[in-house]
Formats: C-alpha cells, sequence, structure tokens
C-alpha cells in the first residue's frame, strides 16, 4: 500500500468532521482566519491558510498524515506588541514515553482529569494522540502583561501562564519538552481522525506499510462548552513568577560569590615566572658580532 491509495474520499470526510470540531473551540469574539497549519509534508513547517476549504486541501495532499492546525490566529508582528495575546486556549500533553508503566501514567490521567474539575470547573476535550493524551481547554482570559498591572513587571506573562498551567493541571507530569518551549507561534493542535505518522510503518521508498489502530487520532471525550476563567489561577502564578525570580537571584548571587571567591585565590597565588635554562645561559654568554648574528 502506498500514501497515494491510503486517502479516499471517506478518510477526508472524517479529518473534514475533525477539523470542525477543532474549529468549534475557537472563540467567536476572536479571528478564526488566517491561521497555520501543519503536515507531513510540510515537515512542520507552518503554512498559512486562510479558509476550510486551503487547509484541507493541505490535508488531502499529505494524504492525511501529522495534520495539525494552530490554536491561536496568525496575527501580525504589529498587532502582537500593539495588543498582545490572551491565554485563551489552553492545550496539555501527556505523554506515555514519560512513565515508567501504564499504570502510573492512567493515574496521573484520572488525576489530572480531578485537576480540571477542581481548579478550572470543566471538562476538557481529550484526544488520543497514539503515544499520549492531548486536553484542549478554551477559557476565559485577558492579556497579563497590559492589562493586569502586577504582571506588567514580568516579560511574556501570558506565554509563561500557559506553561504554569499545564504543569499545575497535570501535578508536573506534563511532557517537558512540549510545555517548556510552548509560545502562541507552535500551539499546534492535531486534528481528529488524521494519522500519527510516528506509529505508521513506511518502506525504504516512504510507502506505507501498515497502519495499526493507534496511528489514528481519536476523540476520547468532547468539551463541555465551559470556558472558565483564568482569575483564580493568577495569585499561584504570581506567587510562581515571584519564586522564580527569587530563584534567580540566589543563583546569580551564589555564582558572583564562587566567581569572587576563585579571583581571590588567583591573585593571592604566587605567579611562577616559567624560565629556561639554555635561554638564561646563552644570554648570560659573550658573543662576537657573527656569532650573535648566528643566534639570531
Amino acid at each position: 500500500m502506498t500514501t497515494t491509495t491510503i486517502f479516499h474520499g471517506c478518510q477526508l470526510k472524517k479529518i473534514e468532521e475533525g477539523l470542525k470540531f477543532i474549529l468549534g473551540h475557537f472563540n467567536d469574539s476572536e479571528p478564526i482566519w488566517p491561521r497555520t497549519a501543519s503536515t507531513r509534508v510540510t515537515e512542520g513547517r507552518q503554512v498559512v491558510v486562510n479558509s476550510p476549504y486551503e487547509i484541507l486541501k493541505l490535508y488531502k495532499d499529505a494524504n492525511g498524515l501529522d495534520c495539525r492546525i494552530s490554536a491561536y490566529p496568525k496575527y501580525t508582528d504589529f498587532y502582537i506588541n500593539r495588543t498582545g495575546i490572551a491565554p485563551s486556549m489552553l492545550f496539555v500533553d501527556l505523554d506515555k514515553s514519560q512513565f515508567e508503566s501504564v499504570k502510573l501514567f492512567e493515574l496521573s490521567l484520572a488525576r489530572t482529569l480531578t485537576n480540571f474539575q477542581e481548579i478550572l470547573g470543566s471538562r476538557p476535550t481529550q484526544l488520543s494522540s497514539g503515544g499520549g493524551i492531548h486536553f484542549i481547554q478554551p477559557q476565559l482570559a485577558v492579556v497579563l502583561e497590559r492589562e493586569i498591572e502586577k504582571f506588567k513587571k514580568f516579560g511574556e506573562a501570558s506565554r509563561k501562564f500557559l506553561q504554569f498551567e499545564e504543569q499545575l493541571l497535570t501535578d508536573n507530569k506534563a511532557d517537558q519538552r512540549h510545555s517548556s518551549t510552548v509560545s502562541f507561534r507552535n500551539y499546534m493542535l492535531r486534528v481528529p481522525f488524521s494519522l500519527n505518522s510516528k506509529y505508521i510503518q513506511f518502506d525504504d521508498i516512504d510507502n506505507i506499510i501498515s497502519i495499526p489502530p493507534e496511528a489514528e487520532v481519536r476523540i476520547i471525550k468532547s468539551w463541555d462548552g465551559t470556558r472558565p476563567s483564568i482569575r483564580p489561577l493568577l495569585t499561584p502564578f504570581y506567587i510562581s513568577l515571584q519564586g522564580a525570580i527569587c530563584k534567580d537571584i540566589q543563583r546569580r548571587k551564589k555564582e558572583e560569590l564562587m566567581a569572587r571567591k576563585y579571583r581571590h585565590l588567583h591573585h593571592q597565588r604566587p605567579v611562577e615566572k616559567k624560565t629556561f635554562q639554555w635561554i638564561e645561559r646563552l644570554l648570560e654568554k659573550p658573543l662576537d658580532v657573527e656569532g650573535r648574528y648566528y643566534c639570531v
């Protein structure tokens, strides 16, 4: 079976339904288009799209492999600098590979769902990505560094809030590789019913040999429609930011103290003059003009 024969009208229809499902999470008060999308064909590179038609064509050309859509619109740099972006969409990645056993993964999954309910009072969308579970949660938010005075002194507070929230809701069990690199430009959501190429077997010329069931992105549970406010989390988030600053100050003080210590030891240490005896003897030996010319 080749990549040109696996894709058909039925599969495209399913991916179209999956795309509609994801689009239903976006806030009506924000522009939906333009957005970015990526596939296996683009090798993860984001392509700007302006309609469902454009994005579906992109997915069809990729035979449904690694179809993603950005969680946030494609804002211009001018808009971002002037207005900023509110963290209105949360994406949490719980990866099975981060756990020593399936049981520990399932315990963390159950705890994460409990945290969503107890902390945010909501039930997020759950997608099976093949290697774990993705949670998608729309929420009511403002641009923290622009609209709340106490966050203005922190750089990129809104972006850092998404990192904080992901780790908070998973008890620090979320994929650190995903959380540490989060930005509004790379917040890419997998589309249900598309295929995760990581779990597909290819031959040497990139033809598909087999597609196991876990390769298809599946909807486990749908979002309950609740858009919780992030405000109850702002106090612990502020404390977290302050704690990070204190730790950074302590680290810098420690580094400076060690640098001073080594500088002091270096200055105290007597400087040994390195000499070469044969040169010393040569310098002490009187030479005539011819001999001096020869030595030089």
